[in-house]
């Protein structure tokens, strides 16, 4: 709810079971929008547009999707509450980027598969591709 009504530059994203919510798939990541108080639901802006447009879901749903274990750790899902530091500008007042210290195993592999493929894509020459 607080970084649903935040003025900083924050947001949450969560990894949870796509099954628990009756979607087909598994784990995924995908950031969550908003907080609607009335029927205490989480606007998810599913990150895969292709299959899942921007959704609603139950907090009580999403939070038991991100107990899931994760069979690639062993652990439960959960959520990466992004925030910059307190003090997060350059010499020029502009808002540095956002620095994540620390990315889950079973993410930074998804990641960088993600990236391999894309740089491959975009620059077969350099990439043995080509």
């Amino acid at each position: 709810r607080a970084a649903s009504c935040s003025e900083d530059r924050e947001c949450i994203v969560a990894c949870y079971s796509r099954e628990v919510l009756g979607q087909s798939g598994a784990g995924h990541f995908s950031p969550i929008g908003g907080y609607h108080e009335g029927t205490d639901a989480v606007l998810i802006l599913d990150v895969a547009r292709f299959k899942y447009p921007p959704h609603w879901a139950r907090l009580a749903d999403i939070a038991q999707a991100m107990c899931q274990v994760d069979p690639d750790t062993g652990r439960p899902r959960g959520w990466l509450h992004m925030r910059p530091p307190a003090v997060a500008s350059d010499d020029c007042g502009l808002a540095a980027p956002l620095r994540i210290p620390f990315i889950p195993a079973a993410a930074g592999r998804r990641l960088s598969e993600a990236l391999s493929v894309a740089l491959a894509e975009e620059t077969p020459e350099c990439t043995g591709g080509g």
